[in-house]
């Protein structure tokens, strides 16, 4: 009896030490990478939201304040995204170096743009929060005018047509029979005015009886 339990507790000490060897070498093969997300003048804190390493490879939830933690990830470099419907935030590339126990992290505000070094324990803050419904413009006549060419051209016509017959009334005898002149050169003969209207499809039925 004596030498079974004695038998036993070798044993027992056996697989303990084992255990612990394998659990001392898998932890130094592995570490956690630990963050926090923030929302600076929100009084709710971004919980469940979804984070992501190099895709879908490794994910984790958001806790109620915020943090996050991926558990036992392996040496090697990695992509993290916040997947947050609301927010947008910067991508993060980390280095992951079990062996001297670091990780390395930096960001990229957008795609293609300067990375820049950030502190560990990651502790990011939103660029811009997602929009999905445009702002209504309120109402502009200006706008409704200036944004259609076709308005543009028939606003120019009538300030032609109702402006050119008062500069002509200001103009003295000699200058208007130079005008009237340079008309009948042209082909044009009659009345500057009239030959204005005709000329933007504006001639009254009674100006062609009087032809």
């Amino acid at each position: 009896t004596t030498v079974t339990m004695k038998c036993r507790t070798e044993s027992l000490l056996y697989i303990c030490s084992l255990c612990a060897y394998i659990h001392s070498v898998y932890s130094s093969s592995v570490l956690p990478i630990e963050g926090k997300l923030l929302e600076p003048g929100s009084s709710s804190l971004p919980a469940n939201v979804k984070i992501s390493l190099n895709g879908e490879q490794y994910t984790t939830l958001t806790r109620r304040d915020g943090s996050f933690t991926f558990f036992n990830i392996p040496e090697g470099i990695y992509l993290l995204d916040v997947l947050s419907p609301d927010q947008i935030y910067s991508q993060v590339k980390l280095k992951v170096s079990p062996e001297s126990g670091t990780v390395v992290p930096v960001e990229y505000k957008y795609p293609g743009a300067a990375r820049s070094a950030i502190g560990y324990p990651l502790v990011l803050t939103p660029l811009v929060k997602v929009s999905y419904f445009q702002k209504k413009e309120p109402f502009s006549l200006y706008k409704i005018i200036m944004g259609n060419k076709m308005m543009v051209m028939m606003v120019v016509s009538f300030g032609v047509m109702f402006l050119f017959p008062k500069l002509l009334s200001g103009m003295d005898k000699e200058q208007m029979k130079e005008l009237m002149a340079q008309q009948k050169e042209q082909g044009l003969d009659g009345d500057p005015s009239a030959a204005l209207k005709k000329l933007f499809g504006m001639e009254t039925k009674d100006d062609e009886d009087d032809d």
